[in-house]
């Protein structure tokens, strides 16, 4: 039988009012009297409770005069959907977020829980992050009532802990080479002789007026005697373009000072001393000899008188031995001189034999002591060390630049603090192999300044660490050069190797808020990304925004957040090869 209310039936939700009639009503009646809201007895006006918090039935009745039922009306209380507002937000940690829920009266009759438990603090509504966030992780923040439950979405960043390790990992990077720069910089020098000088052999002898003495000039550098081309000058006499000396007839003893200029450096000279007497003669055998460390030479005088005839007997003569300097080597009465077992840099020595009857005769020769070869053991090892700092440090700049770079333009990622962390250590060893294969191997490391040279060259390399890679890319092509497997087992159909498949590792953010006017932009995170790939967004080809082998960027359009859901992408390269799956969330 059809109800003699209107309505007779009707869906209500929490603060609804409704007029309800019928003929001859002149009571209404409520039931269950408690928690379905309130009716006016006599006007037949119904109100919901401000609170429904699970569905409830209730009956309207209506009465007669009498006391006798007219009919029945029903109502469905249905509780309004429980919101929390906002939805999702992602925080740094200590930072705090203040939900609410929807409708507004269910705030204070809402139960708040948090899960994890151990994913920070809530109370009342307001969360807090925890005070450090290790990793990227997520928490739900759920709101109750009743059979009512909903939940936001927290995603808890760990930028602010990946700030402060790559900060104190600088300040101790910064310490450890910084440190290691100032102990080897001073050792710089450490095994290079002095540079290089000319001499004239020998330095001292005795000759006749009238006769000759053949005079030679040396270049005296870290290892070796070499001849130099000079221009000979005498003060008195005549010298040949070649050296050789001839002493004048002077009658009396006299002295002739023989000067040899650099061609090549005019500046660069050297003297040697001649005593010219009326009789004697007197010089030494060798007149100049290079030694090594712990090597010995007997210097044998030679002295012959005024008739020619040899003197042997030089005890009789009164010839005394001495050398400058006195603590390089020991020299015995008889002329033979041994070399310190360790030399330091290398240095010059003179063995002077003189005549205490007779001071003019006297003769001397030179010795040259070799130090440590340039790029001994010791040497090397100051040299690469140098490089790798270099390297490292170039390297470091070039990773800090770029984290504030990101940091200002807010687009830091935490998964990229591993390739911060790194960076100096590919900057030292790209350094290093830069200057083996080119420094060492194909250019001459004198030309940019000996270890100046490869010093600044490991810098560039360190700021310029991708570049290096192509370069030593490029060497290698050169010297082994490249061909292209064609077994199939190897290729796929497109020729292409299998193992180049592009792969997804992340993509940032992993949940979005659905809006209408909302478009964010995606970062796929990867290897194996090629110039030309798309990416596929439900199905359907997007061109990316920006590419580079391991970083794609997704410029998302209004409509594909405009609703809760998911975007399922797929990376697809040039070749037909497609990536794994990935997928973010719009809630």
């Amino acid at each position: 039988m059809a109800s003699k209310l209107d309505p007779a039936f009707k869906v209500v939700e929490a603060g609804d009012s409704i007029q309800f009639k019928a003929d001859g009503a002149a009571a209404w009646e409520l039931n269950p009297p408690a928690n379905a809201g309130v009716i006016g007895a006599a006007s037949g006006v119904y109100v919901a409770p401000s609170l429904i918090p699970e569905p409830l039935t209730a009956t309207v009745s209506a009465k007669d005069a009498g006391g006798r039922l007219i009919g029945d009306a029903l109502l469905q209380l249905r509780p309004p959907d429980l919101k929390i507002v906002p939805a999702s937000i992602e925080l740094d940690a200590c930072q705090a977020q203040h939900f609410t829920v929807e409708p507004n009266a269910y705030s204070s009759a809402v139960t708040w829980t948090l899960e994890p438990t151990s994913a920070g603090t809530l109370t009342n509504g307001v969360y807090t992050a925890p005070a450090h966030v290790w990793s990227r992780q997520e928490a739900l923040v759920v709101a109750s009532l009743g059979n009512l439950r909903t939940s936001a979405a927290v995603i808890l960043s760990s930028q602010a802990f990946s700030r402060r390790l790559l900060v104190s990992y600088w300040v101790l990077a910064i310490v450890v080479l910084g440190t290691s720069l100032l102990c080897l910089w001073p050792k710089m020098g450490a095994g290079k002789g002095p540079s290089p000088s000319l001499l004239v052999a020998p330095p001292l002898v005795t000759i006749k007026s009238e006769t000759t003495q053949q005079f030679h000039s040396l270049i005296s550098g870290a290892t070796n005697l070499a001849p130099a081309a000079v221009t000979w000058t005498a003060s008195l006499g005549t010298i040949s373009s070649n050296g050789l000396y001839r002493a004048p007839d002077t009658g009396v003893p006299a002295s002739a000072l023989i000067t040899a200029a650099s061609v090549q450096n005019p500046q660069l000279s050297a003297r040697a001393s001649v005593n010219i007497s009326t009789g004697a003669q007197f010089s030494l055998q060798p007149d100049s000899i290079e030694l090594a460390p712990g090597q010995s030479v007997q210097f044998n005088p030679r002295l012959t008188n005024g008739e020619g005839k040899a003197v042997t007997n030089l005890e009789a003569a009164g010839i005394r031995w001495s050398m400058n300097p006195q603590d390089a080597g020991t020299l015995r009465g008889d002329g033979y001189y041994a070399a310190p077992e360790s030399i330091g840099p290398s240095r010059r020595v003179t063995v002077t034999a003189r005549s205490e009857t007779d001071p003019q005769l006297a003769a001397s020769a030179v010795v040259s002591l070799s130090g440590p070869l340039p790029g001994g053991s010791g040497s090397l090892l100051v040299q690469l060390g140098l490089i790798l700092t270099f390297g490292a440090i170039g390297s470091l700049i070039h990773a800090i630049s770029s984290f504030v770079v990101f940091v200002g333009n807010r687009q830091f990622a935490p998964s990229w603090v591993l390739w911060y962390m790194f960076k100096p250590f590919q900057g030292a060893g790209l350094a290093l192999a830069i200057y083996l294969v080119v420094g060492v191997g194909l250019l001459n490391m004198e030309s940019t300044g000996g270890l100046m040279g490869a010093s600044a060259l490991a810098v560039m390399v360190g700021l310029f660490s991708e570049q290096a890679s192509r370069k030593l890319s490029e060497v290698a092509d050169t010297l082994f050069g490249s061909r292209v497997d064609k077994r199939g087992d190897k290729l796929d159909g497109t020729g292409q190797a299998a193992a180049n498949a592009p792969h997804i590792s992340s993509v940032t953010p992993g949940m979005i808020q659905n809006s209408p006017n909302l478009a964010p932009t995606l970062t796929i995170a990867g290897a194996q990304f090629v110039s030309g790939c798309v990416i596929q967004l439900n199905g359907a080809d997007r061109a990316p925004a920006s590419t580079t082998p391991t970083e794609l960027k997704l410029n998302l359009k209004a409509e594909d957040v405009a609703k809760p859901g998911s975007l399922l992408i797929v990376v697809v390269n040039p070749n037909k090869q497609a990536s794994n799956e990935a997928k973010v969330t719009i809630t």
